[in-house]
């Protein structure tokens, strides 16, 4: 039996309106016979003057174990946000569709408020696997965390924190 590991990122820096995603890290491989794999996600915050060290890892960044004689070909990008720009969509790919225990983080990718986007890390958007975006239709909605649960160097799953300014914080 495998153990499945969640966490929780959320920004280490004093909560304020400055706080925005800076960077955000991508693990992940592919065999030989095109099975992809997200094996971490990290992230950074910044809030104009400071910016954080790397978080931890959801997902350990390593390939999973497969059958001897698959090569695999591992991956680690860094997606790094022009300053103040937000990241305000994700979609996920998921494979094989239909939520059962085999079922993992196939493919990732970011959209900014300014329109930049990271590409796909892993596989792209398709027919055949389960799709799903996570977008905040508020024109200042920013995505601000990630959670997600992982075993044996598969990501299974990821949920996004996301908030809008607001005048309730108050900035020093």
């Amino acid at each position: 039996m495998t153990k499945t590991i969640c966490k929780v990122l959320t920004p280490s820096l004093q909560i304020s309106n400055a706080v925005k995603i800076s960077k955000v890290r991508v693990h992940w491989y592919t065999t030989s016979n095109g099975f992809t794999h997200i094996t971490g996600l990290q992230l950074k915050w910044s809030n104009n003057s400071t910016e954080t060290d790397w978080s931890e890892m959801i997902g350990d960044g390593q390939p999973g174990r497969m059958p001897e004689g698959v090569t695999f070909a591992s991956n680690i990008n860094t997606f790094a946000l022009d300053k103040g720009d937000f990241i305000n969509e994700v979609i996920c790919v998921y494979a094989p569709p239909g939520g059962g225990q085999d079922t993992a983080l196939n493919g990732i990718k970011f959209t900014t408020k300014d329109g930049k986007n990271s590409g796909y890390y892993g596989r792209e958007f398709s027919e055949g696997a389960t799709n799903s975006t996570f977008s905040i239709a508020h024109p200042e909605g920013q995505l601000y965390g990630i959670s997600g649960s992982y075993d044996g160097g598969s990501i299974r799953t990821v949920g996004f924190t996301g908030n809008f300014r607001t005048s309730d914080i108050k900035d020093d």
